[in-house]
């Protein structure tokens, strides 16, 4: 595909931005073949006027995707400081603390010892005594070597005298390791990872479904509620969301290229967002099925229709060591971003216990108590429609999910379909039968979700109806105008929801 124009190769299976329209009732003939032939002179300015039009085309839609990100961007930075100081959010409040009070050892031995390193999130060195730390250990290095980074910077300012303005400026960062200060700088890398993952998200939908439905994802992403408020919070669950959505397009890149870069890609991220949030393990199913696809189909890069499954041994040999290197990269990647996951792997598996015995209620916590009435999968949607993601876009959301299953329940299923499914289903099965049902949890779940809407509409807009509709008077242009209806009116709504 080529990712500059988000143009797909022929026979790929996903829309070609330059194959002509189809003339309406004649079925495998485009309107071009009733046409004259353009004369020899005219073929120069004609092919001239299309560059042009495709050219300012592509202007247009990149327009439109800056401005998506920069909406993003600004909701999510939009009043940092909401609690005015007061760390207000409990999850937070302990990572600041957490946060604040990390070092960095002295030597070797000392980092090697989970006892005595001052940067064992699961032990206080200083007092002897086991920490609490049920959150991954990757977000909380991020925040704190930035911090560390910025303090030093801050550093200069009494240097830059001459320039009050900019000497203010650092001097203010002198502080950014502190308690009170090192939250609003994880608020601000939090709304970046959420960014991020709108970003990613216009990717993948460029690569399985064509730049629009992409664009249309990604806004949806933008101007979604849970996405917004948990930005604003220096937790967790955005930077999750982010790797474990940049594995998902590492994964459809592996099983459409399988380039090296695509290997590290997919390896790396993979690593990462288990290091981020230990729940993200399930993100290994896309990666096995990625190598799978690559493995078994028999046209890659096939998108549409029947998969064309060869059982090839040269192909199954390749793929497996693609997946043997994804692995082995996503094993180092979590190693190094989460050493005392391993060094101290007793206090790390008996704290990923407790929150396994917590979230299943098996554990009894007063905080959880609230979620025993309530009943499995139904009030994970409940929420999400009344709350997270609001009526309209809820609905076209959760609809595209169900959409996606079904048509891929069929015999002519679809890779790039199975991929995105491999991390979305397995997810949505595991934490929606939790007994606790907090809605950050449902978080690394939603941009698949608007993804798969946007997709729907699509579809929709593609669909020509079928006999019992054409029966009825239904018409192609009849099923194109709910598709950009239903798209205006989800996204008008999304915006003002937000």
């Amino acid at each position: 595909m080529d990712e500059q124009n988000g143009i797909a190769a022929p026979g790929d299976g996903r829309p070609h931005a330059a194959d002509p329209p189809q003339a309406e009732g004649v079925e495998g003939r485009t309107g071009w073949e009733h046409e004259p032939a353009t004369p020899a002179y005219q073929v120069i300015p004609v092919a001239v006027e299309k560059g042009t039009r495709r050219h300012w085309a592509r202007w247009g839609h990149g327009l439109l995707l800056a401005l998506v990100l920069v909406a993003a961007l600004a909701l999510r930075l939009y009043h940092v400081n909401w609690d005015e100081g007061q760390h207000t959010h409990p999850d937070e409040r302990w990572i600041a603390m957490v946060a604040s009070d990390l070092g960095w050892p002295a030597s070797l031995k000392e980092a090697l010892d989970p006892r005595s390193s001052p940067a064992n999130p699961l032990w206080v060195a200083r007092d002897n005594s086991p920490r609490s730390f049920a959150y991954g250990h990757l977000p909380l290095y991020l925040i704190t070597l930035c911090a560390a980074l910025l303090e030093k910077l801050g550093s200069l300012g009494p240097r830059l005298a001459a320039i009050p303005s900019l000497a203010g400026a650092l001097s203010s960062l002198a502080r950014v390791t502190s308690y009170d200060q090192i939250n609003l700088l994880g608020r601000v890398l939090s709304a970046l990872a959420d960014v991020g993952s709108v970003g990613l998200i216009y990717l993948m939908g460029k690569r399985l479904y064509g730049r629009w439905v992409g664009l249309l994802g990604a806004a949806l992403v933008a101007f979604t509620v849970s996405h917004i408020q948990l930005a604003h919070y220096a937790a967790f669950d955005t930077f999750a969301t982010f790797f474990i959505a940049l594995t998902v397009y590492g994964a459809i890149r592996l099983w459409q290229d399988g380039r090296p870069r695509d290997v590290w890609l997919t390896g790396v991220a993979a690593g990462l967002a288990i290091s981020s949030k230990f729940s993200a393990m399930p993100i290994l199913a896309a990666v096995a099925l990625a190598c799978l696809a690559r493995a078994l189909e028999g046209s890659p890069g096939g998108g549409k229709g029947d998969p064309g499954l060869k059982l090839d041994a040269k192909r199954i040999e390749a793929a497996f060591k693609l997946g043997v290197a994804c692995l082995a990269l996503a094993v180092l990647f979590f190693a190094i971003t989460s050493p005392y996951a391993l060094l101290d792997a007793k206090r790390f598996m008996m704290q990923i216990g407790e929150q396994g015995a917590m979230v299943r209620g098996v554990a009894d916590m007063p905080y959880t108590r609230q979620y025993r009435p309530t009943q499995p999968f139904v009030y994970q949607i409940e929420q999400q429609l009344r709350w997270g993601m609001g009526w309209p876009l809820g609905l076209l959301a959760f609809a595209g999910f169900a959409y996606l299953i079904g048509r891929n329940l069929r015999r002519r299923f679809r890779w790039g379909d199975l991929i995105v499914l491999s991390w979305a289903l397995p997810y949505f099965l595991i934490n929606g039968s939790f007994m606790v049902k907090f809605m950050r949890y449902m978080l690394p779940l939603l941009p698949f979700l608007s993804l798969m809407g946007a997709e729907l509409l699509a579809s929709l807009w593609r669909a020509s109806p079928d006999k019992g509709l054409a029966r009825l008077g239904v018409r192609g242009s009849a099923l194109r105008i709910l598709s950009a209806a239903l798209a205006g009116i989800v996204l008008v709504s999304s915006v003002v929801y937000s």
